[in-house]
């Protein structure tokens, strides 16, 4: 069974199989459009916590 330190890791790290093209074909998808909006969201909302975190990071510093 995983340690507790194996399942936080677990859910922290990105699950990016979802923007495996292949999945949609092969899993019967009636409507593709459909995963390529799941995998659009995906993207869109882990794009704005990297961006969340390095504005938080950086917010106090002075980079110029």
């Amino acid at each position: 069974d995983a340690t507790f330190l194996e399942k936080q890791l677990y859910g922290i790290a990105p699950n990016f199989q979802l923007h495996w093209p292949t999945n949609a074909l092969t899993q019967g998808h009636d409507f593709v459009g459909s995963y390529v909006m799941a995998a659009s969201g995906h993207s869109i909302l882990y794009i704005g916590a990297i961006l969340a975190l390095a504005i938080a990071s950086f917010q106090t510093r002075e980079v110029g």
